[in-house]
């Protein structure tokens, strides 16, 4: 009997893509000490810093010390 759907649950694959990303990376650093070669498949640095939400912090960083100078 079909049921008519279909479930994808795309979670676990970035988790598995992270992993994946993190041991070829590692494994470039420990066998040629560099990143070199994977150099082209990092974020880039603005794309990082866009991530993590930098310059949000760095403004919270501005306005809190300006207070307690």
């Amino acid at each position: 009997m079909a049921m008519d759907y279909s479930i994808i649950l795309f979670a676990n694959a970035a988790m598995q893509g992270a992993i994946r990303g993190s041991q070829k990376v590692l494994q470039a650093l420990r066998e040629k000490g560099s990143l070199d070669s994977v150099i082209a498949e990092l974020t880039p640095w603005d794309e990082r810093q866009r991530l993590v939400r930098k310059p949000h912090f760095d403004q919270l960083e501005l306005r809190y010390s300006d207070e307690t100078a």
